[in-house]
C-alpha cells in the first residue's frame, strides 16, 4: 500500500514538472501552437473479481488497474479524494467471521472506524481544513437495523430519521461551512411516496428529490460554483435508469439497461465525470465512468467489477 501511494504522489510530481515545462516553453517562444495539451489525469476508486471469486479493492489510473488489497477477505474502496499531496480513500473489508470493518486511509496509514463485530459500511469522504469526515451507516447489534450516520474525525454522528425504515448515506460534500449529504430512505409502500426516496441532508435536515420513479437513490452530490448537482438512479424494476439532477432539473445518463449505478461525480474544467457500472453480455457486471454522457469501460469484461469514486485533476 505505501509503494502504491508514493506511486501516485510522484506520478502527480511528474505531471507538475511537465506543466511548468509547457508553461515555460509557451512564455519563452511566445506562440500559441508551442503550448503541450496536457489531459487531466482521472483516478477511479472501486472493486473487481478475482479468479478466486474474492472481491479485491483496487483503483484505475488512466485506465491502468493498481490492486490495493491482496484477496484474502472480501474488499472494497468506495471513495477517493485528495487535498493537496494527501490522498484519502474509504473502504470496507470483511472479517472473515460475519463482520465487516469501515476504515479509510491517509496515504500509507489507515483508520479504522468500526471493529467488525457487525456489519457497517462507509460510501464518501470529505477533507475540510483538519476535519475528515466519512458518511455510512452502522449497526450495533445483528439486527438489520441501519444507522445512518457520518464519521467526523473517527466520531460517529447519528442523523435522525425516526420515521423510516431504513437509510444509506451514500456522499458527503462540505460548502462554505454547510455539510449536504446524499442518499435515500425507505418509506415502506405509502401511498403516494412509494417505496425508496432519493433525498439529500442540508445540515441533517432532509430535502427530497424530484423523483424519476420509485425507486430512487441519491450516491453523490457536489456544488460547483452556483450549482447543486445531485447523483442518482432508480432500480428494482425491469431497466435500470441512471440520471444526475442540477437544480432540480433531472439530466437522464442511461435508460434502457438491465443494470446500471452510478456512484460518484467530479467536475474539472467543466467537464463532468461520473463513475459506476453498467451490465454488458452475458450479465457480467464492468466498472465504467462517463464524461459528459459518453460511456468508457474500465474493464474487459472477465469479472464483475465496479467503479465506486473518482477524482480529476
Amino acid at each position: 500500500m505505501i509503494k502504491i501511494f508514493k506511486y501516485i504522489i510522484s506520478y502527480i510530481g511528474t505531471i507538475t514538472l511537465l506543466i511548468l515545462f509547457t508553461f515555460c516553453t509557451q512564455n519563452i517562444s511566445g506562440k500559441e501552437n508551442n503550448v503541450i495539451k496536457i489531459e487531466p489525469n482521472v483516478i477511479i476508486i472501486g472493486h473487481e473479481y478475482n479468479e478466486n471469486g474474492i472481491m479485491v479493492a483496487c483503483y484505475w489510473l488512466n485506465g491502468q488497474k493498481i490492486t490495493l488489497t491482496d484477496g484474502t477477505n472480501r474488499a472494497t474502496a468506495n471513495a477517493i479524494t485528495m487535498k493537496g499531496n494527501n490522498i484519502y480513500i474509504a473502504g470496507t473489508e470483511s472479517t472473515g467471521h460475519g463482520g465487516q470493518v469501515s476504515y479509510y486511509w491517509i496515504n500509507e496509514h489507515r483508520i479504522t472506524l468500526t471493529n467488525g463485530e457487525y456489519y457497517s459500511s462507509v460510501y464518501d469522504i470529505d477533507v475540510l481544513e483538519n476535519d475528515i469526515f466519512v458518511a455510512g451507516w452502522d449497526m450495533e447489534a445483528n439486527n438489520n437495523i441501519w444507522i445512518a450516520c457520518y464519521w467526523k474525525n473517527g466520531q460517529r454522528i447519528t442523523l435522525k430519521n425516526n420515521d423510516v425504515l431504513r437509510t444509506e448515506l451514500k456522499s458527503i460534500s462540505l460548502v462554505d461551512n454547510n455539510i449536504y449529504i446524499g442518499g435515500y430512505v425507505n418509506l415502506g409502500f405509502r401511498p403516494g411516496l412509494g417505496s425508496i426516496d432519493a433525498c439529500y441532508w442540508l445540515n441533517e435536515n432532509r430535502i427530497s428529490l424530484p423523483n424519476v420513479t420509485y425507486y430512487d437513490y441519491a450516491s453523490s452530490i457536489i456544488k460547483n460554483k452556483n450549482d447543486l448537482y445531485v447523483l442518482g438512479g432508480k432500480f428494482g424494476q425491469d431497466d435500470d435508469i441512471v440520471w444526475y439532477c442540477k437544480n432540480r432539473e433531472i439530466i437522464i445518463l442511461e435508460n434502457n439497461n438491465k443494470f446500471a449505478r452510478v456512484t460518484d461525480m467530479y467536475i474539472f474544467n467543466d467537464d463532468i465525470y461520473i463513475s459506476g457500472c453498467i451490465e454488458i453480455d452475458d450479465e457480467i457486471i464492468v466498472a465504467c465512468y462517463w464524461k459528459n454522457g459518453k460511456l468508457v469501460y474500465l474493464t474487459d469484461g472477465k469479472y464483475d467489477s465496479q467503479s465506486s469514486g473518482i477524482i480529476v485533476y
